[in-house]
């Protein structure tokens, strides 16, 4: 039986010092009828669309979770 001699590699324990977060906004467009009022599921932001053809800015976080909401569709 070998042994390595206490030279194995320890194992990670470093933490990130910063994580990367998107910080630019979606231009999305409401196509439905009637009002809609989302929260965005990362930042808890209110996005209110007032009716057909409304336009918010969505932080980048949220877009993509709000790219699957029907009758909502960025602007690119």
């Amino acid at each position: 039986m070998s042994c390595c001699g206490g030279h194995r590699a320890s194992p990670r324990t470093e933490t990130p010092t910063s994580i990367p977060i998107r910080r630019e906004h979606v231009l999305y467009e409401y196509l439905g009828t009637g009002p809609l009022t989302l929260y965005g599921p990362i930042t808890g932001a209110r996005y209110h669309f007032a009716g057909a053809g409304a336009r918010v800015l969505v932080d980048g976080r949220d877009a993509g979770t709000l790219a699957m909401v029907a009758h909502l569709k960025p602007i690119r």
